[in-house]
């Protein structure tokens, strides 16, 4: 039996158009994933694009797959298929998403996105004609950040993508109600009240406002006292751990480019294996560097593994030998172009549904 889960991640503030100079629809294949970036008129009539793509948006979504691939040594059983577009949004919405849930035999759940399964599992799950493992859109009314700084009053693209795909990879709740029903996530099995009872327990009674444990590394889950569906008990708690990627909103002006290292020691105990050494970060390894050059990266720049460099745009610095063939280099970083768009807060909602049936 095949679940689907809706997402929907939202904002409010002052709506700015994204600029102009867009790329039509793209592909992009990385070490686990095939994404459609589906252009203006392209998809099915629920997530059919309405703009294209610019090489900056591009090169950032790029950029956020290589994050999440460099973050786990689990060998998917294929690569994760997906479709990410601009979409008629209702008026306040950043972005949404609709992700594939399937049961599935674990210890203490019943149930997971089909990324968990493919990926973590390394078990694969076969797609019915026009499905996709997840579907995310954008709102394009509201500019994004793709450069690598983010200015005061814009929101950070890669940020924002890396938390939807977040979302997939493990960090979400069934309970989007106020109830837990017949299902249960990995995430769900790992949330533990005040004695010791987990969701589904007969001891668990679920209550709005209450703090909940999840994991064995000190996060707690976030849980208002008005249940907001979707947000309430599907993402970290920013008074536990400040730092956390799956906070339930991001600011202006602020970066989220990494699982935090609770959060990492959180996917561990889901079952994921992380690598030792992720750089989260572009690299120049392999770039035939002579006295000078300039390159375009969206991240910091790793330098041998061991240096990183994150400047100002436009700034020019000498580093250390990238190949120990010189002394040092002239290395000139250009940082991505970054509109000044108001964006304000996101909200990740979730509403399961039964296949077949959208809501």
């Amino acid at each position: 039996m095949k679940l689907t889960l809706s997402i929907l991640s939202c904002l409010t503030g002052l709506s700015t158009l994204a600029p102009m100079g867009w790329a039509a629809t793209h592909e992009i294949t990385t070490k686990n994933f095939h994404i459609t970036l589906l252009g203006n008129g392209d998809g099915p009539a629920d997530w059919m694009g309405t703009r294209d793509w610019s090489d900056d948006q591009i090169a950032a979504v790029t950029t956020t797959l290589n994050i999440w691939d460099d973050t786990f040594r689990n060998t998917a059983s294929r690569k994760i298929e997906a479709t990410i577009s601009w979409g008629a949004l209702e008026e306040g919405v950043l972005a949404g998403s609709f992700s594939n849930y399937v049961e599935y035999d674990g210890e203490n759940y019943n149930a997971a996105t089909s990324t968990e399964v493919i990926w973590k599992e390394g078990e694969d799950v076969v797609l019915e004609e026009g499905e996709m493992d997840f579907r995310l859109q954008f709102n394009p009314v509201y500019g994004f950040s793709t450069g690598n700084t983010t200015p005061q009053n814009a929101t950070d693209f890669i940020s924002v993508l890396l938390h939807e795909i977040g979302h997939n990879v493990g960090f979400n709740s069934l309970n989007d109600t106020g109830t837990y029903g017949e299902y249960y996530t990995i995430w769900d099995s790992l949330i533990t009240d005040a004695q010791g009872n987990h969701p589904g327990d007969a001891g668990f009674n679920y209550q709005t406002g209450v703090s909940y444990t999840i994991g064995s590394g000190g996060l707690t889950v976030y849980n208002p006292f008005v249940f907001a569906p979707g947000s309430s008990m599907s993402h970290v708690d920013a008074a536990s751990d400040p730092n956390a990627l799956m906070q339930y909103s991001i600011g202006e002006g602020i970066q989220r480019r990494n699982p935090s290292d609770q959060e990492k020691a959180l996917l561990a105990e889901m079952g994921w294996v992380l690598k030792d050494d992720p750089t989260y970060y572009a690299s120049v390894d392999g770039a035939s560097i002579t006295d000078q050059i300039d390159l375009n990266f969206f991240t910091s720049v790793l330098v041998n593994r061991n240096m990183t460099i994150d400047p100002g745009e436009g700034a020019t610095i000498v580093l250390p030998s990238l190949r120990g063939d010189k002394a040092e280099y002239n290395v000139t970083i250009h940082c991505g172009e970054s509109a000044d768009r108001q964006s304000l807060q996101h909200r990740h909602g979730l509403h399961l549904r039964r296949r077949g049936h959208r809501q």
